[in-house]
């Protein structure tokens, strides 16, 4: 977390503007880096595999992905699988559908994935956030914890509080602080161990927690703390199946997208992108300059169903903002590098691209402000390829 601004700008730097490193951007079937990067990296591809340390930031995106050495700063990542077997200098994001984390992760851990392993030989010195179908504690966890999933099982160590609501718990390790647990079924077995107090609802009601509770620990049935109806039973299922949902219907619009509007993306990532400040200039104009058109022109009866299409138009394209920019970005990067990628290559690097944007997002007020930037800086690209110069400038004065 010492360094959000840093990997918020950088980000920004590295999808949007002129200044991407093309040397540090990879994709195709199948990426393997076993040379040290003394940047950022970035890539996207069938299968991933990175053996050899990165000095900053890894942002990578495919099927299948091998970390196998150091990261040294924020490592964003999304993929079928994931294994972690390099030490993470600072925070790691990642989304997939399983995801193995086996080595110290130095800052916080915020992951989302159909099976979430924090394994033996790892150590996460921050907090963690976790969401899954199953999310499984091995190793140690420095800071607080916070779980939903169908299933949760701690045969590790927490050093801080534990929040967890789930399907199902299973508590066989450690928790030094304040456990709040709820759960369909609790499960405390022979190793658990609570330092701290414990607040609990269950089916059952009162559970026997044995030798579990240390030093005068107390452990209090909730009733407040109920799930109403059935949600426990889904609630696991539902984070996972909300998350492919979501990300099958983004596919879904990027193909519609990039297909029918697949010159305006190509005309704008050619002649739009190349002065990435008048491009936020353009951008502004749009995301505050449309707003205004709507108020005047519901100020007269003649223009209200004017003002009602803008509208109805301006809400759309907001909506859809990181989905518009992601593939603008990824026509940007094949026309920057005289690619000749396919229709289906072009929308699984734009897909990619969202994917790691909503990581981005993820940071803490930085994150938002990324987005924004990212956004402005594409939808001015948009406007800049389509409304002479000539025009903006007596526009603007």
């Amino acid at each position: 977390m010492k360094n959000l601004s840093r990997l918020a700008f950088s980000a920004i730097l590295i999808l949007s503007i002129s200044s991407f490193q093309t040397k540090n951007f990879k994709s195709g079937e199948s990426i393997l880096m076993q040379t040290p990067i003394a940047e950022n990296f970035y890539a996207v591809g069938g299968t991933v595999t990175i053996n050899a340390p990165v000095l900053g930031d890894l942002v990578v995106a495919g099927g299948t992905l091998f970390i196998n050495d150091t990261i040294h700063h924020d490592v964003l990542a999304a993929g079928g699988t994931l294994h972690l077997n390099g030490v993470v200098g600072e925070d790691l994001r990642c989304v997939g559908g399983q995801v193995h984390i086996n080595k110290d992760v130095m800052g916080d851990v915020i992951v989302a994935g159909g099976q979430v392993t924090i394994g033996k030989n790892s150590i996460v010195h921050g907090r963690l956030l976790a969401s899954g179908g199953t999310v499984k504690i091995e190793g140690n966890v420095m800071g607080p914890v916070n779980v939903a999933a169908g299933e949760f099982v701690l045969n590790g160590t927490l050093k801080d509080e534990l929040n967890a609501k789930c399907g199902d718990i299973t508590i066989n390790g450690s928790v030094a602080g304040i456990s709040t647990l709820v759960a369909g079924d609790i499960k405390i077995g022979n190793k658990a161990s609570f330092l701290g107090d414990v607040r609990y609802w269950d089916k059952e009601g009162d559970l026997d927690f044995g030798s579990s509770l240390e030093g005068g620990v107390i452990a209090t049935f909730d009733p407040n703390l109920a799930i109403d109806g059935e949600g426990w039973k889904i609630l696991g299922f539902s984070t996972l199946f909300g998350i492919f949902w979501y990300l099958g219907a983004v596919l879904v619009m990027m193909l519609l997208l990039g297909y029918f509007f697949r010159n305006t993306f190509k005309k704008a990532a050619a002649t739009g992108m190349e002065d990435p400040g008048k491009s936020i200039g353009y951008g502004f104009l749009f995301v505050f300059g449309i707003p205004v058109l709507v108020m005047i022109s519901f100020l007269s009866l003649v223009g209200i169903p004017a003002g009602l299409i803008l509208l109805g138009f301006y809400l759309a394209v907001v909506f859809f903002a990181a989905t518009i920019s992601s593939l603008l970005i990824a026509n940007w990067i094949q026309w920057k590098n005289e690619y000749q990628w396919p229709f289906w290559k072009l929308i699984l690097v734009a897909f990619g691209i969202f994917i790691c944007l909503k990581l981005i997002s993820l940071i803490p007020f930085l994150g938002w402000f990324a987005m924004l930037a990212v956004a402005l800086v594409c939808f001015g690209a948009i406007m800049k390829s389509f409304w002479p110069e000539k025009l903006f400038l007596k526009s603007t004065y």
